[in-house]
């Protein structure tokens, strides 16, 4: 385990709008390697979890239009099977990138799974 100090300022707290989109971006591009181990998860074998939850997002906000949550199940019936073997961070977003002082950001709390970086 590699230990070493970041701030404690995310950058949800520092940037906004189309910034965080452009950091968040290339970091994630920076950390998708490919996938030497054959014991982490896999982001295909999450599809059926991911149609399940889009199906009650859509029953629980009434608000979501039919033709958006159709394109969604489409996307995840066309793309989830088919990934990469590429090692992802697995749960990034803003709150997950951190100020740092050896680079001006680092990701912390990775899940590390097997898939495609989108």
């Amino acid at each position: 385990m590699l230990l070493e100090r970041a701030g404690a300022a995310t950058l949800a707290e520092s940037r906004t709008g189309d910034e965080v989109v452009r950091i968040a971006a290339q970091l994630n591009q920076r950390l998708a390697t490919p996938a030497k181990s054959r014991h982490l998860p896999r982001l295909s074998d999450r599809v059926e979890e991911w149609e399940r939850d889009l199906r009650q997002g859509a029953t629980d906000f009434v608000l979501a239009e039919p033709g958006v949550v159709r394109a969604a199940l489409a996307t995840v019936r066309e793309l989830g099977n088919d990934q990469p073997e590429l090692m992802v961070h697995g749960d990034l977003h803003p709150r997950n990138i951190l100020a740092a002082e050896r680079e001006p950001r680092l990701v912390v709390d990775p899940k590390g799974y097997v898939g495609d970086p989108a």
